[in-house]
């Protein structure tokens, strides 16, 4: 997702719009997850507006936050919703550094956008589409506290639960220091095995990007 906004923001003709669709992609990455959290609830809880509006057309209510499968939705979405303007400040960046000659000569080779887009900028972009997804690949293990505990609840706890939820709930609040400091552990050795072997993969098929 950061890297479709990230070309269509570039590819905008009009300055003024490009200011304005940035500032609304990038106010959600100041925010806290508190803040997030309470804004989801008050949309799509059982008595948000989201399902008040649903109820108002005769609908029935739709347990967004309650339901497993729908609060893995939820969970994905909104992660995707706070997270995808930081990656986009990135990508854009990367973009900015691709010699603008190449697209002058693609276009007067006759190349649409679409191609321009294929064939210049997101060969341009590899090497940091890569060294993202070796970031990525090295915290997947290691999932933030804030987003999980916040949107949480008893209903879905089946799959609300991650590492970091877990140390501290059955770790911390009950005092069980040791199983606390080993599952987290655990999680870290995991994650530098992701990494080590994401950069490995990467130099050994000869991309460029990696971190080392």
């Amino acid at each position: 997702m950061p890297i479709i906004l990230a070309i269509m923001l570039y590819e905008m003709r009009s300055v003024k719009i490009k200011r304005v669709y940035q500032t609304l992609m990038y106010l959600p990455h100041f925010l806290s997850w508190i803040i997030i959290g309470g804004i989801v609830t008050k949309m799509f809880g059982t008595r948000g507006i989201v399902n008040n509006a649903i109820r108002s057309m005769g609908g029935a209510t739709v347990d967004f936050l309650t339901n497993s499968r729908n609060w893995v939705v939820m969970y994905v979405v909104t992660g995707v919703w706070q997270g995808a303007s930081w990656g986009t400040i990135i990508y854009l960046a990367a973009i900015s550094g691709v010699n603008t000659e190449l697209y002058e000569a693609a276009e007067v080779d006759g190349c649409g956008r679409f191609k321009r887009i294929w064939h210049i900028t997101l060969p341009g972009i590899m090497p940091t589409i890569i060294t993202m997804l070796i970031l990525q690949l090295g915290r997947m293990v290691g999932i933030g506290f804030e987003r999980p505990y916040v949107m949480m609840n008893n209903n879905v706890r089946d799959v609300s639960e991650v590492i970091s939820t877990f140390v501290y709930t059955r770790g911390i609040l009950n005092q069980r220091y040791p199983l606390s400091t080993a599952v987290d552990l655990f999680g870290s050795v995991i994650n530098m095995i992701f990494l080590i072997a994401a950069n490995r993969i990467t130099r050994a098929m000869g991309g460029e990007g990696g971190l080392w």
